[in-house]
């Protein structure tokens, strides 16, 4: 995959992955804020290759470009990290600067993207925060030497996320960087996929935010900086540390609706 300039026209282009036409009222709600507020960007569906998505096509007056990908790709979770972790997956979208992914439990808020492309990261995503409790002093000693135990003995723990940069369910990629990475680190991406069923400590997005950044051009931003792009987990406390603003876009919504209800509609428009 050449590294090469990219203009303005494919700066970013927008990668909604899709696995089935029947969607529920809170991806329905998540399908129409991206077409609404980043009407403006090409949104591609990325879908099984057996999947007929003529209905959504129409029903949005074909606003969206469809790349098909092997049905085995959507059929699990390991598929789908097996997609995100791929040479294939990337080289299919050579031809843009950024891709931002955007799963159907994400919803933007305003236009901000070509802000965040600009900073020339090479990933984004919300920062894994954690409880309260973790805050603590008594506990953050006591996660600093079990840290330590765990590294030394190569054991993957939960710990190793909290504040690391972040979530893949939204998230933003350098294209010809994540390629580069998917080529050169076959063999680690391959233990992950081996192990993705045992936890989530193996997710993609782990890979991109603990294995990735180990090479010094992969370039993330700090979680405080990330705050500003995404909420993922305890959106209440990421809404404190952000000082009461709300980022450009966030994850998993309709699973924290206690905090989300006050600032996302649930009714669907369409």
């Amino acid at each position: 995959m050449p590294n090469k300039e990219c203009n303005s026209q494919h700066l970013v282009k927008i990668v909604i992955p899709i696995y089935k036409t029947d969607l529920n009222v809170y991806e329905t709600v998540s399908l129409n804020q991206v077409v609404d507020v980043l009407k403006n960007y090409t949104k591609i569906i990325i879908k099984p290759t057996n999947l007929d998505v003529k209905a959504i096509l129409d029903k949005y007056d074909n606003q969206f470009d469809v790349q098909d990908f092997d049905d085995d790709y959507f059929t699990d979770l390991v598929g789908y990290n097996r997609l995100m972790l791929s040479p294939e997956f990337y080289g299919r979208f050579e031809d843009s600067k950024y891709i931002l992914i955007y799963q159907l439990d994400a919803f933007v808020f305003r236009d901000e993207l070509a802000y965040w492309c600009s900073l020339n990261y090479d990933y984004i995503g919300a920062p894994w925060l954690n409880k309260r409790k973790y805050q603590q002093p008594w506990m953050k000693a006591f996660l600093k030497i079990r840290g330590g135990i765990y590294s030394i003995l190569k054991i993957k723990h939960r710990q190793q996320c909290f504040y690391k940069v972040g979530n893949g369910g939204f998230s933003l990629r350098k294209t010809d960087s994540c390629y580069r990475m998917t080529v050169a680190k076959q063999k680690l991406i391959r233990y992950y996929l081996q192990h993705v069923r045992e936890s989530s400590r193996y997710n993609e997005d782990v890979f991109w935010g603990i294995e990735a950044i180990k090479d010094d051009n992969f370039i993330i931003p700090s979680w405080s900086e990330a705050l500003g792009f995404s909420f993922d987990l305890f959106p209440e406390i990421g809404f404190k540390l952000s000082k009461g603003h709300l980022p450009f876009g966030c994850h998993r919504w309709y699973k924290e609706l206690k905090f989300w209800n006050k600032y996302i509609s649930i009714k669907p428009e369409n």
